[in-house]
């Protein structure tokens, strides 16, 4: 399956033009198979970064821990391939490298698609530090201090996309 709508260089639609019946092209009946098999084989899913990479989708796995918590986090490449179940829900295996010992994560921020050059990693962001319940100094209430923290807190959020 593939996302890519050429087939080796290709493009879809023009292959699409050339299996007509009857053509004369010099092609045989099993070259003719062949091409009406890849331009009827099912695209894979796209995978945007939600709920777990589906099977044969490569993308990138944080060796670190979660996408949302981890402050160093190291992306390594990686292809989904099998999804497995049990009694606490639905596992992506996949293997590091050359790495012989399959892993299995039932998370999916551990996961994000991969970054293409138009997608360029994002730029940290330094954010001040949380607003303490000030009370009645300075004549700023304690729900000034909230709406500042909710507001570094959604920031964080986004950041972390």
């Amino acid at each position: 399956m593939t996302t890519n709508q050429t087939i080796d260089g290709v493009p879809r639609s023009t292959l699409e033009k050339l299996v007509t019946p009857g053509m004369e092209s010099g092609i045989t009946d099993a070259e003719w198979e062949e091409l009406r098999a890849l331009l009827d084989a099912e695209s894979a899913p796209a995978y945007v970064g939600v709920g777990l990479p589906p099977v044969g989708m490569v993308c990138e796995y944080n060796i670190n821990g979660s996408r949302f918590y981890t402050r160093n986090p190291e992306w390594v490449r990686v292809t989904i391939i099998a999804q497995d179940e049990n009694s606490e829900g639905t596992y992506a295996l996949f293997r590091i490298g050359s790495d012989e010992h399959y892993r299995g994560v039932r998370l999916p921020e551990y996961f994000r698609p991969i970054r293409t050059p138009e997608q360029p990693a994002p730029v940290a962001v330094v954010l001040p530090d949380q607003m303490q319940d000030p009370g009645m100094v300075a004549g700023l209430s304690s729900r000034y201090a909230q709406g500042w923290n909710s507001c570094l807190d959604e920031v964080t959020r986004l950041n972390t996309k």
